[in-house]
């Protein structure tokens, strides 16, 4: 995973990355992933990419975990605390639209949306995660 000293980035510095890595991994899977367009991108020196990351895969899984970071905390942000026989299915329909609508509006969902196929593909893409896991 990420060196300390990335999370001690400041966080639109670290968003900037990781949505450039994002993209990256997204539009091209893992193997096609070009790392001078995600410095390019990222508007930061290969020299800083490989301070906070050791590798292309530390750095997939940093994205990746991010991602996975971020669906848990929207469906832990859910309002489930008051089920009851009667407002169950109801309850369970808000929570799916509310999930919809938090997806629909955070580019990390639409980004893994669009990478999870091509990623599916790509054997050493499962490796890169491997270790973060």
């Amino acid at each position: 995973m990420a060196r300390a000293r990335f999370d001690n980035l400041e966080p639109e510095r670290r968003e900037a990355i990781l949505a450039a890595a994002g993209d990256e991994f997204a539009a091209h899977g893992y193997s096609r992933a070009s790392l001078n367009r995600i410095i390019e991108a990222a508007g930061i020196s290969k020299g800083s990419l490989y301070y906070y990351f050791d590798d292309k895969a530390d750095l997939f899984a940093s994205v990746v975990m991010e991602t996975v970071e971020r669906v848990v905390e929207a469906v832990h942000a859910l309002p489930l605390d008051n089920l009851t026989r009667t407002n169950f299915w109801e309850s369970v329909r808000e929570s799916g639209l509310r999930s919809i609508d938090l997806m629909a509006r955070d580019e990390w969902y639409v980004r893994l949306a669009m990478a999870f196929p091509r990623l599916r593909r790509e054997p050493e893409a499962g490796e890169g995660v491997k270790p973060a896991l």
